[in-house]
């Protein structure tokens, strides 16, 4: 009880930073070291600098360097251009074509590039134009580029996993293929229901994109060979254990530059550009990661984490009901933060939770990633909403937006629970390269 009148302020001043706009590493950062201060003393957080280097040095994040790089040179000399060109002309003819292939462009897109928020702008800049050309109801699409990016961050190479893997010390390799099944299951359920919306009201897309030749569809399939070689090289070298995922991302940004040499034109702006890119992006989430390593460190010390086990674990109620009391937790905290923050949040709070229910931390990892993608376009902070208007035509509101995306939301929650009851779905193919 002594540590109830401290804790209680450190968490409201982190509360009150990330609402005042903040930049997200000073507000974790400084919530920690202000806490740590006041619960330990100056010459504790005067050895805090170890904390740092452990989080600089630490063997599994190296990954983003080596799979960002790969995915802004991929970016920068247009194979995303290709991907949706190639998905477009292949099922863009079905009943919601334009969208289910928005859909299945950002779970591909996932392996461009990484990150879900730059899978939803691009794919935006590419689909919009021609939803806008064939009369596609806005609260169709809206919903779906919403729905995307949650696909884009589970497809490995994911950055949010490899995050997800520093903080909780889980295989990498293990869940880049946990992420797989549930997002094609997620393609899958999410493409059915557009098929299903646009049958019981053809109105929301009125106009049928016309059937491509086979020879443009084999034009379009041979322009992404480079990439699917890649992508096969990548996972089937980790799965038969040529080499670890940390090496993959290096296997990745090679092959990323030779594929730009041979089949694009390759300029030295372009390379630049992409370098930049690559170092600004990892800039960005390590200095965040140091913040969030200094917060969770003032978790550890001031014993939260062992109350809010003991709190949850005292429930009486059964297994799934906790489950679904995280879920909603998280979804809340999405409300307000990004996420970033919810995972280096969220992650030292819950998975000692979820590992005292039984739960294998694989599997928690891809549950988190999806729900904090899903909490990521609810109002009124989700980011990924005001990435989504920002493509859309003038006039698209948040909460329109919002509404639009819903129904996805619900397609997440019902996996969720399918995943609950069958983990398999997430575990199958980590438990093959295991063995």
């Amino acid at each position: 009880m002594e540590m109830f009148w401290p804790l209680m302020f450190v968490l409201v001043l982190l509360l009150v930073l990330l609402l005042s706009g903040m930049p997200l590493a000073i507000s974790l950062g400084g919530t920690g070291i202000i806490g740590i201060l006041v619960l330990k003393g100056s010459t504790y957080v005067s050895n805090m600098g170890f904390v740092v280097w452990e989080t600089l040095f630490s063997w599994s994040l190296i990954a983003i360097i080596g799979f960002v790089l790969m995915g802004c040179l991929f970016s920068e000399f247009g194979f995303g251009k290709d991907i949706y060109d190639f998905v477009y002309k292949w099922i863009g003819h079905l009943p919601g074509g334009t969208v289910i292939s928005s859909i299945v462009m950002c779970a591909l897109f996932g392996f461009i590039c990484a990150s879900a928020m730059a899978g939803i702008s691009t794919v935006g800049r590419l689909a919009v134009p021609e939803m806008e050309r064939l009369n596609v109801d806005k609260r169709l699409y809206s919903g779906a580029f919403a729905f995307g990016g949650t696909l884009s961050a589970i497809i490995p190479p994911s950055i949010w996993m490899i995050i997800y893997c520093g903080l909780s010390e889980t295989s990498l390799g293990h869940m880049f293929f946990a992420g797989i099944i549930p997002g094609l299951l997620l393609v899958l359920i999410g493409s059915v229901f557009v098929v299903i919306r646009v049958k019981l009201n053809p109105e929301l897309a009125p106009f049928t994109p016309r059937h491509y030749s086979k020879r443009e569809r084999l034009q379009a399939l041979v322009k992404i060979i480079p990439a699917v070689v890649t992508f096969i090289v990548i996972l089937g070298g980790m799965y038969k254990g040529i080499f670890s995922a940390v090496e993959a991302s290096a296997v990745g940004a090679v092959m990323a530059f030779f594929c730009v040499l041979i089949f694009k034109t390759p300029t030295m702006a372009g390379i630049h550009r992409a370098f930049l890119d690559t170092v600004k992006i990892c800039v960005m989430i390590y200095t965040i990661l140091i913040g969030a390593m200094l917060f969770s460190h003032l978790i550890f010390l001031s014993g939260l984490r062992e109350v809010i086990v003991s709190a949850f674990m005292g429930l009486d109620v059964p297994n799934f009901a906790r489950y679904l009391i995280i879920l909603l937790i998280i979804s809340l905290l999405g409300c307000i933060v990004d996420v970033l923050a919810l995972l280096v949040i969220c992650v030292p709070i819950f998975l000692p939770i979820v590992m005292a229910m039984g739960m294998d931390p694989v599997f928690f990892g891809v549950v988190m990633i999806i729900q904090s993608e899903l909490a990521a376009v609810t109002p009124p902070v989700g980011l990924n909403l005001f990435i989504i208007k920002g493509v859309l035509p003038p006039g698209s509101s948040l909460g329109s937006i919002a509404v639009s995306a819903f129904p996805f939301v619900i397609i997440g929650w019902v996996v969720f629970i399918a995943m609950y009851f069958s983990p398999n779905i997430a575990l199958w193919l980590p438990s093959l390269m295991a063995n």
